[in-house]
């Protein structure tokens, strides 16, 4: 009796060794669906999938969500650079520890334990990038609800002058202006402001004023109250959050909305 207690002890205490050892060899928790992360200054969208590269614990892919892309223009080349994907890699000299984790909101690199210099970089194209942000391919150009206003979540999207070289985003705003216009000009006069999920981002479109007297529009849609001004107003970060004007890609080339580029600015709002 006294030997089978003896070997149910030692079995117990090997267990909890390599338990100890698991946990101490095992990387601070990056969960695999990051949701309000940061990867340096730019807000990861939500749902994006966190993939350690095979073989190290020190490189981390980041999946963006089916049709959102990092789209902006290449530093040296000038031309749009479109990406489903990004990568965040800690160096070090040292053998344990400078894993890629998840502290607080952010994206960061755990110490060594040698207390060796540990650092961060990107190992993807998205640090080569200027004007850049996210756009969602499969939502285009959509009204809001009212209902679903106030828990949209909104991404931020790249410069216009970025924009304005997608053509998938060119294509949109020429369906819309024929669409809702045909050959007319929008103006103060003719239009209203109604809200749209500008391929993620939030954006106000106008809208012919004899469409408002569609109660399914009126009633459904949210729209931006007469004489109600839209301004753009940075939260955090430095300069940046202007408004821009949206223009349609067909001649005469007719401003057709609104929307607020973020510049250097982390958290751009719209309000009105």
């Amino acid at each position: 009796m006294k030997t089978r207690f003896l070997f149910i002890l030692t079995i117990f205490l090997i267990s909890a060794c390599l338990d100890d050892q698991v946990k101490q060899d095992n990387p601070l928790q990056l969960p695999e669906v990051l949701n309000n992360v940061k990867f340096g200054d730019i807000q990861l969208p939500n749902g994006t999938i966190a993939k350690r590269l095979p073989g190290t614990s020190n490189a981390v892919e980041f999946i963006f969500p089916r049709g959102i892309q990092y789209v902006g223009l290449d530093k040296e080349s000038k031309q749009v650079l479109r990406i489903g994907s990004g990568c965040y890699e800690c160096t070090s000299t040292c053998t344990k520890g400078c894993d890629v984790v998840k502290l607080g909101e952010q994206v960061g690199c755990s110490r060594c334990e040698d207390k060796a210099t540990c650092s961060g970089k990107d190992c993807s194209s998205m640090g080569q990038m200027e004007q850049a942000g996210f756009i969602d391919l499969n939502s285009g150009i959509k009204l809001i609800s009212k209902e679903t206003f106030s828990s949209q979540e909104f991404l931020k999207p790249p410069s216009l002058e970025v924009l304005n070289k997608i053509p998938e985003v060119r294509d949109a705003l020429e369906k819309f202006y024929t669409e809702y216009w045909g050959a007319e000009i929008p103006s103060s006069k003719n239009s209203k402001s109604v809200v749209v999920s500008f391929f993620g981002a939030k954006a106000n479109l106008f809208i012919p004023t004899d469409m408002i007297s569609n109660a399914r529009i009126n009633q459904t849609y949210y729209m931006i109250d007469d004489g109600n001004e839209v301004k753009c107003s940075c939260e955090s970060g430095s300069s940046g959050c202007t408004l821009k004007e949206i223009k349609a890609n067909v001649w005469p080339y007719p401003v057709i909305g609104q929307s607020c580029e973020s510049g250097s600015c982390n958290s751009c709002r719209m309000t009105w």
